[in-house]
């Protein structure tokens, strides 16, 4: 709202002559003046001080053009509508079916695709003397672990997309491909944001899988020392696994119907606003598909049926859609990963991607409605970000204060208008002049020592938190050793309780549940947090549970607590984990 009132604030002197501004700034520059002291304490003040001052006043003027408007333009001026990017829409949709597909596999008791774990977490699976009672250290290796069609596409793109030799093999797999292909096969580059990249990865994979395999199967005979190295083996053994070979063409399947029409589309349409009929027809064909799979699965297979939009194939994508459907009769559970997978994104679809229009763009008049433009992509700040990125490797010295004059300069025509109207010597002395006074300002120097404050700041406040914290877990543990001396475990004891006491006693089932389930224990369900529980007779109830569950495993009143470990503090201390450090662009399937 004050950008708002600043920016009518200076449109409105900006539309005043010079005669009629410095009569009209005058006396309140005057009457501001005396506020302050006097003229001596005004010069007193530092340049930061003064335009605080002059923009106080400039927002004054605007708070008076403001009252001055009728309701309908107030409402134009604070109406506030939220739009998403298209391409990120489509990412988070494909987000949302791979999870419910990861998450359908355990549920319905089907085979999960192979653990496709990296060199460390491999070593100790391998170790693993008794898969049913495993070690904390192998439970949390095999957690951690990946699985599916996704995961098989980012370790495809860490072997054949990468340049490194001592990484990847990006040229000895392109040279291989065009020798046997009889044409190269670049791999997308999943290892970077670029959107559809894992759609199109599973696309190759699916159309060449025989041909990868040979590959993978020629890079471990020709080392010195033949043999495969763990990434090479996840991905040569995934490409073979019959449910991971499932989420490939699911994957690819979707890629060729909805996600290249539907960025296609969007691309053309550079008005969100003109998109809501669009949004419909992409949810009732994902309901089409759930409905019946053989949509895209069946032998006959039609584009206007099948694809978003109706449009037609191309040569590359009749050859996805007709491979897909040889590898149908191999693969008992495609129709229902493919059902899976569309459900999980048109519910993301629905209820995170396409809700614009169900807020303030419903509200528009159809004047407004074509007034107002939305841009359905966010091109213009990926690109410009982009530039940044390239300019940095080629002038890695380069500030981002001179980038960004160098880039508005070049996008505004600057050059061409100087040629025009500032071909004085005046202007040139003017122009270097204010070159020179930029140059000396520091504003790089500046911006460094600002940033280096932020974070030192911010690591004060952290730690100031984190003793907080602390001191909290600590006064918690203290509270859980002294309810284990007074345990409640009748339902008659149970029901007397205050609400207080309820707290404190579920509070010490809830880490004793925790401390189980950490030594190998599974529990049905656990103590749900207080948060999640509402009046007395919710946490009585759930008081009930707990402790019949409690006295099952063998409690006794008699129980030796200590107060919250150290290394449980650290772990509910945790941030990110070591994942921040492998990898900041960890924008897959995942």
């Amino acid at each position: 709202m004050e950008t708002i009132i600043q920016r009518l604030g200076e449109e409105a002197l900006c539309k005043m002559d010079i005669a009629h501004l410095v009569a009209f700034l005058m006396p309140l520059k005057l009457r501001q003046m005396e506020k302050l002291g006097g003229y001596t304490q005004w010069e007193q003040l530092s340049d930061t001080e003064k335009t605080v001052a002059d923009t106080a006043i400039i927002r004054d003027v605007g708070q008076h053009v403001f009252d001055a408007l009728s309701e309908k333009e107030h409402n134009q001026l604070t109406q506030f509508i939220r739009t998403g990017c298209c391409m990120h829409k489509d990412l988070n949709t494909v987000k949302g079916g791979n999870r419910a597909l990861r998450d359908t596999w355990a549920a319905e008791d089907k085979t999960e695709p192979m653990l496709l774990a990296n060199k460390d977490n491999a070593a100790v699976l391998e170790m693993c003397t008794d898969p049913l009672n495993p070690t904390p250290a192998e439970r949390r290796a095999a957690e951690t672990s990946k699985r599916g069609g996704s995961h098989i596409t980012t370790l495809g793109g860490m072997i054949c997309c990468n340049k490194d030799k001592k990484k990847g093999q990006q040229n000895t797999c392109n040279w291989y491909m065009h020798h046997h292909v009889g044409h190269s096969v670049p791999y997308p580059d999943v290892s970077n944001t670029q959107y559809g990249s894992h759609g199109e990865a599973a696309g190759v994979l699916v159309v060449h899988r025989d041909r990868f395999l040979r590959f993978m199967e020629h890079i471990r005979d020709v080392k010195e020392k033949p043999g495969f190295m763990n990434i090479e083996k996840n991905f040569y053994l995934g490409l073979q696994d019959t449910p991971t070979l499932t989420e490939l063409c699911t994957l690819a399947a979707y890629n060729v119907c909805i996600s290249r029409a539907f960025m296609k589309y969007v691309q053309q349409h550079e008005n969100i606003l003109d998109l809501r009929d669009f949004f419909t027809k992409k949810i009732n064909l994902l309901d089409a598909v759930m409905a019946n799979p053989k949509v895209w699965t069946g032998n006959n297979v039609k584009h206007e049926m099948a694809v978003l939009g109706r449009g037609e194939w191309d040569k590359w994508e009749c050859r996805v859609m007709k491979t897909i459907q040889d590898y149908a009769t191999t693969l008992p559970d495609l129709d229902r990963a493919i059902a899976v997978f569309v459900r999980g994104c048109k519910l993301t679809f629905t209820e995170r991607s396409s809700n614009e229009f169900a807020g303030d763009i419903d509200c528009l008049t159809d004047i407004e409605w074509k007034d107002h433009f939305f841009a359905s992509t966010n091109d213009r700040n990926e690109g410009g970000l982009g530039t940044w990125c390239s300019a940095q490797r080629l002038r890695p010295a380069e500030t981002i204060h001179k980038f960004n004059l160098s880039f508005t300069a070049s996008q505004n025509n600057t050059e061409e208008f100087m040629q025009c109207k500032l071909n004085t010597d005046e202007d040139d002395q003017y122009l270097r002049k204010t070159a020179q006074y930029l140059d000396k300002s520091g504003l790089q120097k500046k911006a460094k020592e600002d940033q280096i404050k932020a974070d030192t700041e911010k690591a004060a406040a952290n730690r100031q938190k984190e003793t907080q914290q602390q001191q909290h877990r600590e006064n918690q543990g203290a509270v859980i050793a002294e309810t284990a001396n007074h345990l409640v475990l009748s339902d008659d004891g149970i029901d007397k309780l205050t609400v207080m006491d309820l707290n404190k006693q579920l509070d010490f089932h809830r880490e004793e549940e925790r401390k189980y389930v950490k030594t190998g224990g599974e529990l049905t369900k656990q103590v749900p947090l207080k948060t999640h529980m509402g009046k007395k007779l919710e946490r009585v109830a759930a008081l009930k549970k707990a402790v019949s569950q409690y006295l099952s495993r063998g409690g006794t009143t008699l129980t030796n607590v200590s107060p919250i470990s150290n290394q449980h503090a650290t772990e509910m201390m945790a941030g990110p984990g070591d994942e921040f450090y492998i990898s900041d662009h960890e924008d897959n399937l995942t």
